[in-house]
């Protein structure tokens, strides 16, 4: 009987899996859609789900920002701003929006009219990742996520015990200092430089 029923949920596993795949695959053939997320995300990663193709085992700090459309888009932009400069200062650092499902096409619209410019270009990549949201038993967001993963990302080889997650409705600058107070000498050099820009305003 266990043993039907460990096999049972592989199989769901499996089949849940593969139909987000095949979901994903479908969304992302809209021509319109395809073409806004080329303009606005990381060329190097274009929100291909669950592709494993990472060999390399030297992992780099990414920030999660979990997403939905329902937020709206002036967080997006707030958090774009900030991601900006210190992606510019900080090479290595990842920044990916993540989804639970797929948003419609007119929320990806909106964001290249209203938050696209050309500096921002290769600067974020999304995500449509519901296990992700799973893993971080996150039923609301917004919510954010610190984690070391391959420089090809493939979350089953994040380092997800030693990652930081923190949920609400707060700013990329007020997440920086919630890192710092858990951990001040790894985020030290972050909060330092965002306060550097904020005294520049």
């Amino acid at each position: 009987m266990q043993k039907y029923f460990c096999v049972a949920v592989i199989l769901s596993v499996f089949l849940f899996a593969s139909s987000i795949k095949d979901e994903a695959q479908k969304y992302l053939k809209d021509p319109e859609i395809n073409k806004i997320l080329k303009d606005i995300q990381n060329k190097s990663q274009k929100a291909k789900i669950f592709k494993n193709i990472n060999k390399q085992t030297e992992k780099v700090p990414y920030i999660f920002y979990f997403y939905s459309s329902s937020m709206g888009i002036a967080p997006l932009k707030n958090f774009i701003e900030l991601a900006y400069p210190l992606k510019k200062r900080f090479k290595n650092l990842k920044f990916y929006i993540v989804f639970r499902g797929f948003p419609k096409k007119e929320f990806f619209i909106k964001i290249r009219k209203k938050i696209y410019q050309e500096k921002y270009k290769n600067l974020v990549t999304f995500k449509f990742h519901p296990i992700m949201f799973r893993y971080f038993d996150l039923d609301r967001v917004p919510a954010y996520v610190f984690a070391k993963c391959p420089e090809d990302f493939r979350f089953n080889k994040c380092d997800k015990e030693h990652s930081y997650l923190a949920r609400g409705d707060f700013s990329l600058y007020y997440f920086f200092n919630i890192l710092y107070e858990n951990n001040k000498k790894e985020f030290k050099k972050y909060l330092d430089f965002i306060n550097g820009l904020q005294e520049k305003k």
